[in-house]
């Protein structure tokens, strides 16, 4: 059954796109950035989405370099006529980390600007309408385009880069446990045991409920292969409760830079480039026709993936929230260096 505040957005927004046969896109207002932004860091705090930096490039997008943002912008979901506001700014221009909720705010972690790779974690709540920053115990590396998700109370972090270059990909996996938090000592990043298969960035990373337990599946991503070439990966592995990693039924095709969502019992990757244009993306230009629209679900019960129909838009790197009993997807890229405003709840069909 849907909640109320979702079936009141859903009013509000009566523009509601749905194709396939497994969930419905309900638009949001866009958000109020010229050109949008990927990269950002997004999560919920008290039913309030907030969209922070991220990176742009302004128009002419092939004449132009990348430019990072500051602003933290934040939508009140459950008000009558949702609107955006611009509620403070981050602590440098800064995109790519990853970003976890939790029931204090958002867990953000790495990150870059045009300059370097941050190893900074803080967390980022509201306080009387404003944006706060309190930092968190930095993380053991520089990290950007890194993947994490909940289990528990730890958070988890893993693949992502240490550097500017893609060869700088790292299959380490970290852990914090956030129950800590109010123990410095206790409240310290620890390394686990790796996942099975090579290093890469521009993975997804997602929790599954499985019965009384949860499980964590990685999916994708892309890395540099032996002979220096750029592989788009299809594998998926999965972390059970029990810390033991293992290999389960592959991707139809490649994905990364993509989004996945655990929704009515099974993972939705809604997001990703399966590698097949990316060689011709500075020939094609405003010709490239974006990305893939086939939404992707895994069924865990049976190992299996399906074709699960056509997303309204693909939107690459940007990281979906969970909110309510779907998830949000803001911003994002919807091809190579053109960014997006949209703001879609994806919630299931009924």
């Amino acid at each position: 059954m849907r909640t109320a505040a979702t079936l009141t957005l859903l009013f509000l927004f009566s523009n509601v796109s749905t194709k396939g046969n497994d969930l419905t896109w309900t638009p949001l207002p866009d958000l109020p950035s010229e050109l949008g932004v990927a990269g950002p860091y997004n999560g919920v705090v008290e039913n309030t989405l907030i969209v922070a930096g991220g990176a742009n490039f302004p128009l002419p997008v092939w004449k132009s370099d990348k430019v990072w943002h500051d602003t933290v912008y934040a939508l009140t979901l459950n008000d009558s006529k949702p609107a955006w506001e611009k509620v403070g700014k981050l602590l440098r221009p800064l995109g790519y980390g990853t970003t976890i909720s939790v029931k204090d705010g958002i867990v953000c972690i790495g990150g870059n600007d045009a300059e370097k790779v941050y190893a900074d974690s803080f967390l980022l709540t509201l306080e009387k309408g404003k944006s706060k920053i309190s930092p968190l115990p930095s993380f053991p590396t520089p990290i950007v385009y890194a993947t994490s998700a909940m289990m528990g109370e730890h958070i988890y972090v893993t693949g992502g880069q240490t550097g500017p270059e893609l060869e700088t990909a790292t299959k380490a996996v970290y852990r914090i446990d956030w129950s800590k938090r109010d123990n410095p000592a206790e409240f310290q990043w620890e390394k686990t045991k790796p996942y099975p298969g090579p290093a890469r960035a521009f993975s997804s990373f997602v929790k599954v409920k499985e019965g009384e337990t949860s499980a964590l599946y990685l999916i994708g991503g892309r890395r540099v292969d032996q002979s220096g070439e750029i592989e788009f990966r299809k594998d998926v592995c999965r972390l059970g409760s029990d810390q033991r990693w293992s290999r389960v039924a592959d991707l139809p095709k490649p994905n990364a830079a993509g989004t996945a969502a655990f929704v009515d019992g099974k993972i939705y990757v809604v997001a990703g480039a399966d590698g097949s244009l990316f060689k011709k993306s500075d020939k094609l230009k405003d010709n490239h026709p974006g990305f893939p629209k086939t939404i992707l679900s895994y069924d865990p019960t049976k190992d299996e993936w399906s074709d699960a129909g056509e997303m309204s838009a693909n939107q690459v790197t940007t990281e979906s929230v969970p909110w309510k009993n779907g998830f949000l997807l803001p911003s994002g890229e919807v091809r190579p260096r053109v960014r997006t405003k949209n703001v879609w709840l994806v919630s299931p069909e009924r």
